[in-house]
């Protein structure tokens, strides 16, 4: 075997992905294993869609709030003005 490719097989083997000298597996390997458990796609489909909910909930909150402290401001705006 000449030199290069013993060199090469030696750089490669350190890089992630490559055999036993990567502790993490490969993207493809990596999430190609989780997909294949039953039901997770699934689950984290419906856990996306409970986050959205939430997220539009809180949004709506806070657009409630602003337009409480827009309201406020205004007022007092008004009762400087009026003195």
């Amino acid at each position: 075997m000449r030199c290069d490719h013993v060199a090469s097989r030696i750089i490669n083997a350190n890089l992630p992905g490559f055999g036993h000298a990567s502790e993490s597996p490969m993207h493809h390997e990596q999430y190609g294993r989780s997909m294949k458990a039953p039901g997770t796609a699934a689950m984290l489909v419906e856990r996306a869609q409970g986050l959205m909910r939430e997220s539009r909930k809180l949004l709506k909150q806070r657009e409630a709030q602003l337009r409480q402290q827009e309201q406020f401001l205004e007022n007092v705006q008004r009762s400087r003005m009026k003195c």
